[in-house]
């Protein structure tokens, strides 16, 4: 436990150090004046229509693994194998698209050559 908590301050002290060194390098008084300049009135429509297609993406991609045969999957785990996969699309590789072909391998058994082409964005995959 002692080891976790090590990594995680050790992550969260060298996030800080990044994003102080990056506000440094972009000058933090010229994106505060971006900020304040924005207007604020179409976040809303921004966060919608970016809520919007990642409905209409989950809607494809629930679309295809019924096509693929894997209709033992509620929506609602499916959402979550969807969902998931997004935490680690940061990394090298987009490892979060390769962690969903595991998932669902264990949860259905369906092989990852199967499930690789999903439209998830895995490996320059089309999506919406």
């Amino acid at each position: 436990m002692k080891r976790l908590q090590n990594r995680l301050l050790f992550g969260l002290l060298l996030g800080v150090a990044v994003f102080v060194a990056l506000g440094l390098y972009a000058d933090f008084a010229a994106m505060g004046r971006l900020l304040t300049a924005f207007d604020w009135r179409w976040l809303p429509a921004i966060l919608g229509l970016t809520g919007a297609n990642y409905a209409l993406r989950f809607a494809k991609w629930h679309y295809y693994m019924r096509q693929i045969g894997l209709k033992n999957l509620s929506v609602g785990e499916d959402l979550r194998i969807y969902l998931g996969g997004f935490g680690l699309t940061l990394t090298p590789g987009k490892a979060g698209e390769l962690v969903r072909l595991l998932w669902l391998q264990n949860r259905t058994g369906a092989h990852p050559a199967l499930t690789a082409p999903a439209p998830t964005n895995a490996f320059g995959a089309c999506t919406l």
